[in-house]
């Protein structure tokens, strides 16, 4: 068992960079399907280490991707008109899109922050679109109304300098202290839980082979 984090719910650099490497050991050791997540322990320099874990998304049932994109044809055709709810929700469709997530520790919250992109996909996703294919209908409304997940926000990723989403990290170390209490958890297991609060949200959850690698829940 590792040692516990010294100042959680925050994370020092030091037990950042023990925690994913002990995450990205975990995906390695775990019986993946073909289709399960990958991660991959990126060193981009001293400072900016971060993981990186990558998932297709799945395709949708026969017919309806072809459904979808003349809805997409049809709405860029009456551009003039304000796109209504349907029409957002015709254009979320994102068949065999990857997601690319990695986890990056922020230096104002001391806490990990979950940046993600899209690839392969036709265009670049409108946030509407990231919703509908990536957060589960149950968690919709909080993401919205900035709840204790922190919303979903657009920006630069910090060490690749590219557009991206990720999940806020305003209330992280709150949500993470309300989950297991003031003693706190050993830095091993920490991402485990993190993602067990943030990833979830936007479609990123733990393998079971994964959770299990620890055994320390």
């Amino acid at each position: 068992m590792s040692a516990q984090s010294t100042t959680f719910p925050t994370l020092q650099p030091s037990e950042f960079l023990a925690a994913c490497e002990a995450l990205a050991n975990r995906y390695d050791a775990a019986d993946h399907t073909s289709d399960a997540p990958s991660a991959r322990w990126k060193e981009v320099g001293r400072d900016t280490q971060y993981l990186k874990i990558a998932r297709v998304l799945p395709s949708p049932p026969e017919g309806e991707g072809e459904a979808e994109a003349e809805a997409e044809e049809e709405q860029e055709q009456e551009i003039d008109d304000p796109p209504d709810e349907a029409a957002l929700q015709r254009s979320a469709a994102l068949p065999n899109a990857v997601v690319e997530y990695s986890i990056v520790l922020s230096p104002t919250y001391r806490v990990p922050v979950l940046y993600f992109s899209l690839h392969n996909s036709s265009r670049a996703p409108r946030l509407e679109a990231v919703y509908e294919a990536l957060v589960p209908l149950s968690m919709r409304g909080g993401l919205r109304s900035v709840g204790v997940l922190g919303g979903l926000s657009r920006g630069d990723h910090p060490i690749t300098g590219r557009p991206a989403f990720f999940v806020h990290p305003c209330n992280t170390a709150a949500a993470m202290q309300a989950l297991v209490g003031a003693e706190g958890v050993p830095v091993e297991e920490y991402l485990v839980l993190w993602l067990g609060v943030v990833g979830g949200c936007v479609g990123l959850c733990v393998p079971a082979g994964v959770a299990a690698g620890g055994g320390g829940f």
